[in-house]
């Protein structure tokens, strides 16, 4: 009897704790979520991004975004997600649920990072270009950023003047980080039921992410800045950091953007400007993407001359690739509408050109189409050593030279009456580095010379060179002359402002030269009378740039004694008979 009543009086115990442990539970617990009803918090519909102004305690954490499943309770929540179940009053705490502490399917809550369970993951660096660093220790040293490595949380990656990387993470999603950008990963996850869980932080700079795959429910990817926070579920987008402005640009799928306490869309082909403290700019529309300009399809030479394309904007942004994807960056500069991109540095390779505009507030379109070209520099452009630059000169054979280059096989080189090369007087292939050209008329002369290489790849033609061949001056028939008398010599005059130096000599080789004049300046000299005998005469002429041609070959002059007239034999005479007597 007082066992069955005592079994009663458990029995009745047991069921009046049930009831009051249900109550409590109700009140006190977290309850799951309804069929019905009204979140207060995010929806998945849209991509998910925490708003830029958080309390206190919020500001203090490093908080993740959590997905509710359908029949999740809060505790259930935090012994899936938390090192323990217990933590559920810290996630109700941050996230202002009261009791009943109602969570509802399609909310996101915000649990702590460091409560949370996780496996940490990593980007792999696909490649690199330039100065790009990772930032070690509390010390602020830079370290060398190398192709393969791997990016963890609380790294940092910092590009310099000439600085691009390309970032991949897992399930095809791919950062791009351009040049001089500071670039945090915040954090970089999987949760225990494998979502990925990832947050960035651009402090400066211009960073492109790519998500092609659709993130899972539970998955998120945030953006942030000092001035906004983005997030994505599926997308391509733009955000940049310059000063106290920020741009977001989406160029396919949705980005939700907050700041200042608001949040809105932007969506695809649309912009918005964040000015720091203030709510996003509306959405704008971007620039459209432009046609490609009158590319070369080979350079073969550095710099690069790239024409810009006419675009819907006042900027115009060129972007160089190793791939046609665009995703492996190597080049990037801006220029004004309708002025010229001046690119160097670039190894010799296959690269594509991307091409967007930019407009006046700053929002940057979607890229062309990519433009192949290829840039090959061996063998280079040879260097002429003979430089005439025009000169003038008398001899009709003209020797140019120039310097070998790397990957040099033969040459070919031109010369042409006009130095656009069109009227062609020799086209012949080479195997040293000199040509000699010989021409019998006298004339204005343009030379320039190629390398080949053995596979019969062409460099760009030298810079053409200029001279002028003068006719050698000459001097006409020269009549015997008599011992007295003055002989006149003339020749033909070349011209206005040319000078001639005339020698007199006894010899051929002119080692007894009797007389000389210099600097005359009509074709005429008269020499002042000469003793009987033989003589050589040579002549140069002195052009106005002071180039002096080479002596005419000698010519004889012979002067005879004079022939005796009647007074001359009387003179005879009367010396004859002066001895006799």
């Amino acid at each position: 009897m007082i066992s069955d009543q005592l079994q009663k009086r458990g029995r009745l115990f047991r069921h009046v704790f049930f009831v009051i442990l249900v109550m409590v539970s109700m009140t006190f617990f977290p309850g799951y979520i309804g069929a019905q009803g009204t979140s207060p918090l995010s929806s998945v519909d849209e991509p998910e991004v925490a708003s830029h102004t958080t309390t206190k305690v919020r500001r203090n954490m490093l908080l993740v975004p959590i997905y509710i499943e359908e029949g999740t309770s809060l505790i259930q929540l935090a012994k899936k997600y938390c090192t323990s179940k217990y933590h559920w009053q810290e996630i109700a705490r941050i996230n202002h649920l009261a009791p009943p502490y109602r969570i509802y399917e399609g909310d996101t809550v915000e649990i702590p990072f460091e409560l949370l369970k996780k496996e940490i993951a990593s980007a792999q660096v696909a490649s690199v270009v330039g100065d790009v660093f990772r930032l070690q220790g509390s010390d602020g040293s830079l370290r060398q950023v190398k192709k393969g490595e791997r990016m963890r949380p609380g790294e940092t990656l910092i590009t310099g003047e000439n600085g691009f990387a390309h970032l991949v993470l897992s399930d095809n999603r791919y950062i791009r980080v351009s040049k001089n950008s500071q670039f945090t990963f915040t954090y970089l996850f999987r949760l225990t039921d494998n979502s990925l869980k990832a947050e960035f932080f651009l402090e400066s700079g211009n960073v492109s992410v790519d998500v092609r795959k659709k993130l899972r429910k539970n998955e998120t990817l945030r953006t942030r800045t000092p001035v906004s926070v983005t997030g994505v579920r599926g997308t391509s987008f733009r955000v940049k950091m310059d000063g106290d402005i920020n741009v977001i640009e989406t160029l396919r799928g949705r980005v939700a953007l907050s700041a200042a306490g608001t949040m809105l869309m932007v969506d695809e082909g649309k912009g918005s400007v964040v000015k720091e403290g203030e709510p996003p700019a509306a959405p704008q529309d971007l620039p459209a993407a432009p046609s490609l300009p009158a590319m070369n399809k080979v350079y073969r030479e550095q710099a690069l001359r790239i024409p810009s394309p006419q675009v819907d904007g006042v900027r115009c942004r060129l972007r160089i690739c190793t791939d046609e994807a665009g995703e492996q960056t190597v080049w990037s500069g801006e220029t004004s509408k309708g002025e010229d991109f001046l690119v160097v540095g670039l190894a010799d390779g296959e690269y594509y050109a991307f091409f967007t505009a930019i407009n006046a507030v700053g929002l940057e379109g979607a890229p062309s189409v990519p433009s192949p070209f290829l840039l090959r520099t061996v063998p280079g452009t040879p260097v002429l050593s003979s430089h005439y630059d025009g000169r003038q000169i008398f001899d009709p054979a003209v020797e140019f030279r120039w310097l070998k280059g790397e990957g040099d096989a033969h040459y070919r080189v031109q010369v042409a009456r006009d130095d656009e090369f069109t009227d062609l007087l020799a086209e012949k292939d080479v195997e040293e580095t000199e040509y000699t050209f010989q021409h019998t008329a006298p004339g204005v002369f343009y030379f320039r010379v190629q390398a080949v290489a053995d596979d019969g790849f062409c460099s760009n033609y030298s810079r053409a060179d200029r001279v002028e061949i003068k006719e050698m001056p000459d001097f006409g028939p020269i009549p015997p002359a008599s011992s007295g008398e003055p002989s006149v010599l003339h020749w033909p005059t070349m011209g206005a402002g040319v000078f001639y130096d005339i020698e007199i000599a006894r010899d051929k080789k002119f080692r007894r030269v009797v007389e000389s004049a210099a600097q005359l300046p009509d074709a005429v000299y008269t020499p002042k009378p000469l003793e009987p005998g033989t003589y050589w005469i040579r002549m140069r002429a002195v052009l106005p740039s002071g180039v002096k041609s080479p002596w005419v070959s000698p010519r004889e002059l012979t002067v005879a004694a004079p022939e005796l007239g009647v007074a001359d034999a009387i003179v005879f005479g009367v010396f004859l008979t002066i001895i006799f007597l």
